[in-house]
């Protein structure tokens, strides 16, 4: 009588030259099955499933992961398993029934000698063809979980590196076949180059620091010349979105130049998003690091990174909201401001500007313009109010000579042209006979005209 283990470690044997891609040992048997869409499939980031409209995030792929069988040798209906990082659990189980059916058909048959070669055969020849719409459930894959969304987007980049290593391609700078496997750097646009090539490209360009020309040679370069049409969230993804993400450019170049290369990118992203929406984004004062600001509105921003709270206003530590900014650094500009209280003012401009600005600073920019325009324009009326030209106080002149004196900032100045004085000779602006005020140190008080020529200034 034969020995069933020499029996069975011939039929491996034969079964592995006729299915090269089964993996056998004396006593365990796998296959891995790769599913080939007819068309991409779309993954979908949903705020509920059955949503048919909103989309959170979307996300396509080419290529899937496949589905892998594990069995125990000798097979039977409990010692398989089917396993797949994101198929449905409905056509598994249709797969898992097929299986264990021509199991117990070879049983029923007194045929176990050749049900490997039909579990092998159904996996690699059938599976694909019988269940691929239900695999692809559509070619459209829906969920609402984010920790979902981002298994299924790493199971397509995984896939479609599997695919890539498989296969040779050719470089798109040398233009020679290489290995992918060994040799290969394949981007998310689906341009491959070699290792060699694509490390003397991004060193060159990222050594000069001119890293936003770090992009794929085959691709149309980034076009910025619609940036101002662009909402922030827009404009946020356009700018921060990685052409080359780190574990891409970790196969070929230095630690230090990637991190150079994230450094240099980074602050040129921020000032250029500052540029549009001014308000969004700022330096942390304690550690330089750039920080997003969601809300406009709330003046208390936080770094990330050093973990400071400073006032977005003034960039002093936080400082609470009751009590007032010593000086502004980040103000509404003035032409916006006149724009938007002129005669008739632009509605979509005004959106614009709330975006860039926010709608409640807008507000109260307005409302401090105005309330300034008319406060000019009572200092106007009243001789007897002046700004000092260093802080800007509003100062009372009841008597006195033109010499003022502010009582805030303790600058010395010219009551009539409001200029500054010198600390050391103030009446000098006043015996100067270049200076359009000289002799005019009395002039405007009542009965001292007279004594103008008399008086010898110290």
């Amino acid at each position: 009588m034969d020995n069933p283990s020499e029996n069975l470690s011939q039929e491996l044997i034969v079964l592995k030259s006729i299915y090269p891609e089964v993996s056998v040992t004396p006593t365990e048997i796998s296959l891995r099955i790769d599913i080939t869409p007819e068309r991409p499939v779309e993954l979908l980031l949903k705020p509920y499933i059955g949503d048919d409209e909103k989309v959170v995030r979307r996300t396509t792929s080419k290529f899937v992961d496949g589905i892998k069988f594990f069995s125990k040798l000798p097979v039977n209906t409990n010692t398989y398993k089917i396993t797949s990082s994101w198929i449905n659990r409905r056509t598994m189980h249709n797969i898992i029934n097929d299986i264990s059916e021509i199991i117990r058909e070879a049983v029923e048959n007194d045929m176990m000698d050749t049900v490997l070669y039909s579990i092998c055969n159904y996996m690699l020849n059938e599976v694909s063809v019988k269940y691929l719409d239900d695999i692809c459930e559509n070619y459209s894959i829906s969920t609402s979980k984010d920790s979902d969304f981002l298994k299924l987007e790493r199971m397509f980049a995984k896939a479609r590196l599997y695919n890539f290593r498989q296969n040779r391609f050719e470089c798109s700078i040398c233009l020679n076949v290489q290995d992918g496997a060994e040799e290969g750097i394949l981007l998310d646009c689906e341009h491959s180059f070699c290792k060699k090539c694509f490390k003397e490209y991004a060193e060159v360009i990222i050594n000069d620091d001119d890293v936003s020309k770090l992009q794929c040679p085959n691709c149309p370069p980034k076009n910025y010349q619609k940036l101002d049409q662009m909402n922030r969230n827009e404009l946020k993804e356009f700018l921060f979105t990685r052409i080359f993400p780190r574990r891409i450019l970790s196969q070929v170049i230095s630690q230090e130049l990637i991190i150079k290369y994230e450094n240099l990118l980074n602050n040129q992203s921020f000032e250029k998003y500052k540029q549009f929406y001014p308000f969004s984004a700022t330096e942390c004062p304690r550690c330089n690091n750039w920080v997003f600001r969601d809300d406009l509105d709330d003046k208390l921003t936080r770094c990330f990174k050093c973990f400071f709270n400073f006032c977005f206003d003034c960039n002093h530590s936080w400082h609470g909201t009751v009590n007032y900014c010593g000086r502004k650094l980040n103000n509404v500009p003035l032409h916006v401001i006149e724009e938007l209280t002129s005669e008739n003012p632009n509605s979509v401009l005004r959106q614009k500007y709330e975006q860039m600005y926010g709608k409640h600073n807008i507000k109260l920019s307005i409302e401090s313009h105005l309330s300034d325009l008319m406060f000019e324009e009572a200092i106007a009326n009243d001789e007897s109010l002046v700004k000092c030209p260093h802080c800007t106080t509003v100062i009372t002149k009841s008597d006195g000579c033109n010499k003022m004196k502010c009582f805030v900032c303790s600058k010395n100045f010219c009551y009539l042209c409001e200029t500054l004085l010198s600390s050391d000779h103030p009446y000098e602006h006043f015996t100067d006979l270049a200076s359009k005020c000289y002799n005019k140190l009395f002039q405007g008080m009542p009965g001292m005209e007279d004594m103008q020529n008399n008086v010898q200034f110290m």
